[in-house]
């Protein structure tokens, strides 16, 4: 049986099937980081912090009294930095993006890869989530299934060339 142009890449998919998973299982991580909110503090919570801190470093002579010149040196620091949180959201939406469409791209793949061993026998199925999914050996896969090694490997090959057609286009092999 001649095989599929694109056997070699579907096998390839299988093989990678058990990581994709857990990329998108890290991506959703990810994502879930990148929604959560960027906590910034006003000009008044930052003039209270620098008073709280002020007072604590000065306990023995403070009054707890920022002066204008310190309030005055907290609003222009936030305000230049205004430009900096600006940069940042828009570098973290950005980052959301990427993670998103990498995510949604690999579902569909993994869906695709889903559908073709859907859309074989029992025994094909059996052989390639054996092989493939749950990394058994050939003699383990042949144990199960109870066909001799060569008999799987032949069936795993008309399922791959199979599933190639299915998963990656109708190129006829002749």
């Amino acid at each position: 049986m001649a095989k599929h142009p694109f056997f070699e890449k579907v096998e390839t998919l299988l093989k990678d099937y058990n990581s994709m998973w857990a990329r998108v299982k890290n991506l959703e991580i990810d994502i879930e980081q990148l929604n959560a909110p960027i906590l910034r503090e006003t000009p008044e919570e930052t003039i209270e912090a620098l008073y709280f801190a002020r007072s604590l470093e000065n306990r023995s002579y403070s009054f707890g009294v920022v002066s204008d010149r310190t309030s005055n040196v907290a609003v222009t620091y936030r305000q230049d930095n205004e430009g900096i949180n600006y940069d940042f959201a828009s570098l973290r939406a950005q980052d959301k993006m990427m993670a998103e469409a990498e995510r949604d791209n690999l579902v569909r793949v993994l869906k695709k890869i889903d559908n073709a061993i859907a859309s074989l026998t029992e025994k094909e199925q059996q052989i390639i989530k054996s092989f493939y999914i749950q990394n058994l050996k050939w003699f383990e896969v042949a144990e199960l299934v109870m066909y001799e090694e060569r008999h799987c490997k032949r069936v795993r090959d008309k399922a791959l060339n199979y599933m190639a057609k299915i998963i990656l286009g109708f190129k006829d092999t002749a």
